[in-house]
């Protein structure tokens, strides 16, 4: 996590000086993995965070007095073992929730007022991407096409064409389908559908294949073009 989001998340605004020196040092300590912090590192904190600045020589004296610091001399300092561990206990230090993305591979604005596993799926894919997981980044997309294709059947009341004993097809039966649909009525974009569907594939179950970036590149607009007519024949997305 880093540091802004810590800062927010542990309401480091509304604590006392010592208190934000306990925790920026826990922080230093446990997220940049350090024995031990500096007060001119704890003062650099406070000033990039626009705290109010302590006197150093007074911060110093306080930090001395403090059992949660170990002075390790020459103005550097620990948080004593038994504090950090509780403190590990205490703080909130990772966001196991938050995907971090910023429309990277699929323009995230597309999807605002669909649905929150569809958001959770773009931000998914766009965050693979950003970190070079392309052979995550691709299954996913494979997840997208699939979910969007069958909401899409839902919505025509056609869904029946891609089942078997009620249960759906495999997604190529159903990207075949798809591509010869009258009522369904892909633009011409359609073609590209199975290009999109195996680079998902090879990424899926292809033993010795890794998916590179020029793979996913070559389908990013095709992606998004089908990704917003599917929206809107699915009825996920309102037109106007």
């Amino acid at each position: 996590m880093n540091f802004d989001k810590y800062l927010i998340r542990n309401d480091l605004v509304n604590k006392s000086q010592i208190e934000k020196a306990v925790l920026i040092g826990f922080y230093l300590e446990t997220v940049n993995n350090k024995s031990h912090f500096s007060i001119s590192e704890i003062l650099d904190v406070f000033s990039k965070s626009n705290f109010s600045m302590p006197n150093k020589s007074r911060l110093r004296i306080n930090m001395s007095k403090d059992p949660r610091f170990v002075n390790k001399g020459k103005d550097l300092f620990a948080i004593n073992r038994k504090d950090l561990l509780k403190l590990k206990e205490e703080i909130i230090l990772e966001d196991n929730e938050t995907i971090e993305s910023s429309s990277e591979f699929i323009d995230e604005s597309l999807f605002n007022d669909t649905r929150g596993y569809l958001i959770k799926i773009i931000k998914q894919i766009n965050n693979c991407y950003n970190n070079n997981a392309y052979d995550a980044c691709a299954v996913m997309v494979r997840r997208l096409l699939e979910i969007l294709l069958i909401k899409s059947y839902q919505k025509l009341d056609i869904d029946n064409e891609i089942k078997n004993k009620g249960r759906y097809l495999m997604l190529e039966n159903i990207v075949s389908n798809a591509v010869e649909n009258t009522t369904l009525n892909l633009s011409r974009d359609k073609q590209r559908l199975n290009n999109i569907r195996n680079v998902g594939n090879f990424s899926a179950h292809k033993i010795e294949y890794n998916a590179r970036k020029c793979d996913l590149d070559k389908i990013q607009e095709p992606v998004r073009v089908l990704t917003e007519e599917l929206l809107y024949k699915s009825g996920l997305k309102n037109w106007g």
